[in-house]
């Protein structure tokens, strides 16, 4: 059986000390996909294009996982595995011959985001994306994609634009659009058992309040899962509104909102890993990733309509 991941590579992107960005750029050499290093706004994101033919009736997919993570560290669920799992995919969208229809994205500073919404790297990446002329892409964010068997399209951004007055207008009917056309891939690669339920923010925030709306899926085993759906139910039943967003509130976007404290035992315990030294690598399934390659080659090769 192919193993999961390459155990040498997995090995020097969960080093604390690796240059990420360049480990991905020597993934990746030779195999045809294009690399190009991105500064904006203080950050430095890392582009994955591909030759091929352009079908100027289908809309451009761009497929994004954060490469920074909390500091000291490994990060192999939050970003790492995502990481891995697009870097396998423009190998094999390459070996294919291409696509110039997908663009593939390392973000930076997405960690940022408790600090300040806006000053995650996605922010300035959605702005300048929405300011250019012409179609808009369809933007799919990853995050903590490495353990579980259950896939969870997220909800937040929705959420998100309907406090703001805006669910109902173009960005929100183009989120319902994304996260709709996500879902049915997931449900396809998991054998019907994805979710549609709200998650912690990835750079679907800064890409959302940048102007572009984006969907975020990540991974959640079974229990879990049902655990967060019956969580959710039994407060959204008492009336009260609950915006998961980050893990302890976003500076504005949620305030002080501890989501974990207001879910309690509901809340994943692969969440309860993230951003301590237990992220690592041992965490890891290897039936996530596989999962994950059928997913991340449905949404690369979603023909969505340009708007």
């Amino acid at each position: 059986m192919t193993p999961a991941w390459d155990p040498a590579e997995l090995e020097s992107f969960l080093d604390l000390r690796a240059d990420r960005p360049a480990l991905l750029e020597r993934m990746l050499a030779g195999t045809g996909a294009r690399t190009r290093r991105a500064r904006l706004a203080g950050c430095e994101h890392l582009a994955v294009r591909f030759d091929g033919r352009v079908d100027s009736a289908v809309r451009n997919r761009i497929l994004v996982a954060h490469w920074d993570r909390a500091p000291l560290t490994p990060g192999a669920l939050d970003n790492s595995a995502a990481c891995l799992q697009l870097a396998a995919l423009a190998r094999r969208v390459a070996a294919r011959g291409g696509d110039p229809g997908l663009m593939i994205l390392f973000t930076d500073a997405e960690e940022r985001a408790a600090a300040g919404a806006k000053d995650q790297g996605a922010f300035a990446l959605g702005r300048a994306l929405a300011s250019m002329a012409g179609p808009r892409p369809a933007v799919f964010a990853f995050d903590v994609t490495g353990r579980g068997d259950l896939p969870i399209v997220s909800e937040s951004p929705g959420d998100l634009l309907g406090r703001g007055g805006l669910g109902v207008g173009r960005q929100g009917r183009e989120f319902s659009l994304l996260r709709d056309a996500a879902w049915a891939v997931a449900r396809e690669a998991s054998g019907g058992m994805a979710r549609k339920l709200p998650a912690p923010w990835t750079d679907d925030l800064g890409f959302t309040l940048g102007g572009l709306p984006a969907v975020a899926i990540t991974l959640l085993p079974r229990a879990e899962a049902d655990a967060l759906e019956a969580g959710v139910r039994a407060i959204r039943e008492t009336g009260k509104e609950l915006a998961l967003g980050t893990r302890h509130g976003a500076r504005g976007i949620q305030g002080d909102v501890d989501a974990e404290s207001v879910l309690g035992e509901a809340w994943p315990a692969t969440w309860r890993l993230l951003h301590g030294a237990g992220d690592d690598a041992t965490v890891l399934e290897p039936a996530a990733f596989a999962l994950m390659a059928r997913i991340m080659d449905g949404l690369a090769a979603l023909r969505l309509p340009r708007l």
